[in-house]
């Protein structure tokens, strides 16, 4: 049985309300709201808008310190812009030059003032690989507001102070590279039994052809050694110079000496050395010269004696010897 139909309500043919909803299935597909004949697809990223202009800085300058960079050195990187209104972030990486080997983390430089940005690496013994004499280097990093970033060092280089390398992968680096850990030798030197400093006295080392004279206090220093062995040279006026030997090895050494004109006695590390002595402080010296001093004392003696005679006292006369008489011839015997 047919329902009954609400008063009022306008009804559509079946054929007509079809024709209808399909007419609006396409409209809707046709704005791209609800695809015909697919699942509505996740929405679109939104398209990034291009990167606001900026100006990007020049830079004015690029130091590393210390020059020398030691095991135990950590080392410092400045960079000078022109204009750091727009900059973001400033970093440096820190590569070797010879393997693919880059240490973590960056270096996030640190805005100074004046354009500067500076920041420091740890101790290069922190760092696996870095050994000495393994060739190394950095570059440093600029980043905009905008996001977009520049690199240095290019080509050419524009700062002769630093050397430009090229890694292994193909990157140009400053290149720097690790020297050995240095160490000082020092002390005093006096003299012996009397503990008096010595003024003036020189002191050379070798290797190394290093010299230096002692302060009023007696005092000298050595420094930026290596580890090795050495020959300290100690001479002073009318004393024989004297060798002592040295150790340096892994640490300063401190090197007290007391001198005499015989000998060279060492208070320090690594311990006490004795100069040869004299040939005159020996047992055979000593009979030498105690003969020497009894000749001496006997022609003196020889000299006084001699000298003692009344002056102006004739040599006495030889004695008369008589000359012999002639002989008589006998007379002849009958």
């Amino acid at each position: 049985m047919m329902g009954t139909r609400r008063a009022g309500a306008a009804a559509l043919p079946l054929g007509r309300t079809t024709a209808v909803a399909t007419a609006l299935l396409l409209v809707v597909a046709f704005l791209g709201v609800l695809p015909v004949g697919s699942a509505a697809p996740a929405a679109a990223p939104p398209t990034a808008s291009p990167r606001a202009s900026v100006a990007e800085p020049s830079v004015l300058a690029i130091t590393q310190s210390p020059s020398r960079i030691l095991e135990q050195d950590n080392m410092t990187v400045a960079v000078e812009l022109t204009d750091t209104s727009a900059v973001k972030l400033v970093w440096f990486t820190f590569c070797q030059l010879s393997s693919a080997l880059c240490y973590l983390p960056v270096v996030v430089m640190t805005a100074e003032g004046n354009g500067w940005y500076t920041g420091s690496t740890y101790a290069m013994s922190a760092y696996s690989g870095m050994n000495v004499s393994i060739r190394a280097g950095y570059n440093i990093t600029v980043q905009l507001q905008n996001d977009s970033n520049f690199t240095e060092p290019h080509l050419p280089n524009a700062f002769p102070g630093l050397t430009v390398a090229v890694s292994i992968s193909g990157e140009y680096l400053y290149q720097m590279q690790v020297s050995p850990n240095v160490y000082d030798l020092q002390g005093t030197i006096d003299y012996a039994g009397t503990s008096t400093p010595i003024d003036g006295a020189n002191v050379s080392l070798d290797p190394g052809h290093l010299s230096t004279t002692t302060s009023a206090s007696g005092g000298y220093e050595f420094d930026n050694l290596t580890n090795g062995s050495y020959t300290l040279n100690i001479s002073k006026g009318d004393y024989r110079a004297t060798n002592v030997s040295v150790a340096i090895d892994g640490g300063n050494v401190v090197k007290d000496l007391s001198v005499s004109n015989s000998t060279v006695v060492g208070v320090g590390s690594p311990g006490p050395t004795t100069a040869n002595p004299s040939f005159f402080a020996t047992t055979t010296g000593h009979a030498v010269l105690a003969g020497a001093v009894v000749v001496i004392v006997v022609v003196a003696v020889i000299v006084l004696l001699l000298r003692r005679r009344p002056p102006g006292a004739a040599s006495p006369a030889p004695a008369a010897v008589p000359s012999p008489t002639p002989s008589e011839p006998s007379p002849p015997t009958p």
